[in-house]
């Protein structure tokens, strides 16, 4: 028989590694750190707003490759930028989704 195709687990695998280490660098830096995949430039990047700096990002980042099964930091662009992370942890929809005065959606 033919052997699986793993490259699709890979990519999973993948996206839940960046997944947990952008919980456990919440958790241990308290400020909301989000991976997304920049797709001009086919790499992670890793944005944060507030606290540490890049440097201090990455130590703690390289303290998990180990830990974190599929986790490869080689290609992670770093960004500490309020701005781009407001863009990337927008709603997706333009309502507030508290505002109940418009009625309901459809």
């Amino acid at each position: 028989m033919n052997e699986p195709r793993t490259r699709a687990s890979e990519i999973t695998s993948a996206k839940g590694a960046y997944r947990r280490l952008g919980i456990f660098l919440t958790m241990d830096f308290g400020t909301i750190v989000l991976f997304r995949h920049n797709f001009h430039t086919k790499r992670q990047t890793c944005i944060w707003a507030d606290g540490p700096s890049i440097g201090q990002m990455r130590a703690q980042a390289d303290t998990y490759l180990g830990k974190i099964v599929g986790l490869d930091l080689t290609d992670v662009d770093w960004a500490r930028s309020e701005v781009l992370l407001q863009a990337v942890n927008r709603p997706r929809s333009h309502r507030d989704l508290f505002d109940t005065s418009a009625g309901p959606y459809r």
